[in-house]
């Protein structure tokens, strides 16, 4: 976690000016959606500001926010507003804002009703995880890289938020390289180290699970790498062409591009047991005693076909 120098006025600006961001993003209209983040009060402790739940979120200035100790106890309640004006309230995100507060040490924590991963959950009703990779903004992603696996828990909704709370802490401790949580029909939580990288990983995040809900919609699967390309000799081609100036300038001889062609899936994966699918000892514990105890009834059985007289005279 880095605080910085952020203090908690400056942290309520930046909470209202990130949500009418987020608002224009549809991540958090209908009053959906919250953000968090730690700051220093004038004594130089730690604080953590939090919008206010149940208020148009691009509407809200720095005088509704709530001010809360690192254990979670309100220490400043904003003032109501007149009519038209709901009184205000502690988010109900609260208990999972803390979570990862407390678990993760983030220096911010946002929640977002995005579309896009709404969607994502849904891609396989079955499924308790989402994964991704070979895409590029992946690498916005703490901790991870382009051909590496970004995988993010889902966990499933509950009728209210706060009730999501054990759900999330346990996704937090079984996934320690996920910097977020997926809520299956709901939305998803994101944290960071400061408001920076909370901010930066949710529009990756976003845009991985816009890429995948597309992905899908053409028929390929966003967890699997893509399949390798052949060049077929395209380098070698390449480099003759241009011994022979074909595609340099200026000899009127227009360049093509050299198309590789994609390799195909192998049928079958050949494995080595001891040490890689199995334990060595399954060799001698497992596989030495089946062979004695059937080998007899399968040269009975099959002695007489052409594959057992071929492989006994090999």
């Amino acid at each position: 976690m880095t605080i910085g120098n952020t203090t908690v006025d400056e942290a309520k600006g930046l909470i209202c000016e990130l949500c009418r961001l987020f608002y224009d993003q549809g991540w958090v209209g209908g009053t959906g959606g919250g953000i968090s983040m730690k700051a220093l009060a004038q004594d130089g402790s730690e604080r953590i500001v939090m919008a206010p739940s149940g208020v148009q979120k691009e509407r809200m200035e720095p005088r509704d926010m709530f001010v809360l100790d690192n254990q979670g106890n309100v220490l400043h309640t904003p003032e109501a507003r007149p009519a038209p004006y709901r009184p205000p309230k502690l988010s109900e995100c609260q208990p999972l804002f803390t979570a990862a507060y407390e678990l993760r040490g983030a220096g911010a924590v946002l929640h977002s009703h995005s579309l896009n991963a709404v969607m994502a959950t849904m891609l396989d009703p079955n499924a308790t995880e989402f994964c991704v990779t070979h895409i590029e903004m992946i690498k916005g992603i703490e901790g991870h890289g382009f051909y590496g696996n970004c995988v993010v828990p889902i966990i499933e909704n509950t009728a209210r938020e706060c009730e999501l709370t054990d759900r999330m802490r346990q996704a937090i401790q079984d996934y320690p390289l996920a910097n977020a949580v997926l809520v299956r029909r709901h939305g998803v939580y994101v944290w960071g180290k400061d408001w920076i990288q909370a901010k930066t990983q949710a529009e990756c995040y976003d845009y991985l699970f816009e890429a995948a809900v597309k992905m899908a919609q053409l028929g390929i699967n966003a967890a699997h790498p893509p399949a390798p390309l052949l060049s077929n000799g395209a380098a070698a081609d390449g480099k003759r062409h241009a011994e022979n100036g074909v595609g340099a300038a200026g000899n009127g001889v227009a360049a093509k591009r050299l198309k590789p062609s994609r390799a195909q899936l192998p049928r079958a994966i050949v494995l080595d047991i001891e040490g890689t699918v199995a334990p060595i000892s399954f060799v001698a514990d497992v596989m030495f005693p089946y062979a004695r105890d059937n080998v007899a009834a399968h040269l009975e059985a099959y002695y007489d076909t052409p594959e057992a007289t071929a492989d006994i005279e090999a």
